[in-house]
């Protein structure tokens, strides 16, 4: 549907509180949390993003979550601690999804939204979201709409471009969607946490595993088109190959998920998706050639991933070990 206008246990970790954010905490309609690794330059334009927020800073909270990272966030962090309610939390390097769960047990928000530290909020982010949820106040999963800045990046572009012919193509019901990304994603806390939460055993596609599961528990998931977030992430060559090879690794773990859960199976009518995708290479009338070929290098290193999860899941059961 589109709108156009338990939880994993805590990781030690230690909480530093702005200065808005000192004592008690503050009722707040929304808590934004941020899971972020080895970034700081990139989370601190995602922060001056939110101080653009035309949304009383009153009404929303942020919890910025380390996830291990080796360089220093503390002091981007203390460089908003007079623009926003804002809290940091570190935990060992455990992945985003337990990250984006370690935020959600800080929060004090009626609603979470989840936002990654590599994405710019537009100036209504929250504002859009809320009015949403005045208008479906239960059961509603809302994702806005990721953009793509770089697009003088044929990497970003054609992965970008796969995503979207997965969303558009792939989905459960004429209208309907099939998954939000982390990126940019709200819900109700309450909800959050009745769901389970993120697996934290998923290093990719844990958003398609989170959305699915809300789905089979009876929730809606609702496109907030006004909810927009810039998506700006780099990639090189060798880059693209290694995201879309994880990639792989976890479609093989959300299908297995699935499969055991009854939620659906693998289709194989799944794979005219790879005609979509190229299908919409050959219509972008741009470096097409070059398209073509990183969209061939894009199912090889899914291929490979999806094989290689299969492998190693195989080798866990014939060693004795359990399958997460």
């Amino acid at each position: 549907m589109e709108i156009s206008a338990g939880s994993s246990p805590p990781l030690p970790g230690h909480t530093e509180r702005g200065a808005l954010g000192r004592g008690e905490p503050v009722a707040s309609v929304f808590t934004v949390v941020i899971p972020t690794h080895n970034r700081p330059h990139a989370l601190r334009s995602c922060l001056e993003a939110l101080v653009a927020q035309r949304y009383p800073r009153a009404r929303f909270e942020v919890i910025v979550v380390d996830d291990g990272g080796g360089e220093a966030v503390a002091p981007v962090v203390a460089e908003f601690s007079d623009r926003l309610r804002l809290s940091l939390h570190r935990q060992a390097r455990a992945g985003p999804a337990a990250a984006r769960n370690q935020g959600a047990m800080h929060a004090c928000g009626r609603y979470i939204a989840f936002i990654d530290d590599d994405c710019l909020a537009e100036p209504n982010w929250l504002a859009a979201f809320e009015s949403t949820f005045c208008a479906h106040p239960s059961g509603a999963l809302c994702g806005g709409d990721v953009a793509n800045p770089l697009t003088d990046n044929i990497y970003v572009e054609v992965s970008e471009l796969i995503l979207r012919v997965l969303l558009e193509r792939y989905r459960p019901e004429p209208g309907g969607f099939y998954f939000f990304r982390t990126a940019n994603l709200a819900l109700r806390r309450d909800e959050f946490s009745a769901t389970g939460g993120f697996d934290p055993s998923f290093e990719t596609a844990e958003d398609r595993e989170f959305c699915d599961r809300w789905l089979h528990r009876g929730g809606v998931l609702l496109r907030v088109s006004a909810a927009t977030v810039w998506h700006a992430n780099p990639l090189g060559f060798r880059g693209f190959l290694h995201r879309h090879y994880r990639y792989g690794r976890g479609a093989y773990r959300f299908h297995r998920v699935r499969r055991q859960r009854g939620s659906g199976r693998f289709r194989w009518e799944f794979l005219q998706f790879y005609f979509f995708v190229l299908q919409a290479c050959l219509a972008s009338r741009r470096s097409v050639v070059r398209k073509v070929v990183l969209v061939v290098l894009w199912q090889v290193c899914n291929t490979l991933g999806f094989l290689a999860e299969f492998l190693s899941e195989r080798g866990r059961q014939m060693g004795g070990g359990s399958v997460s």
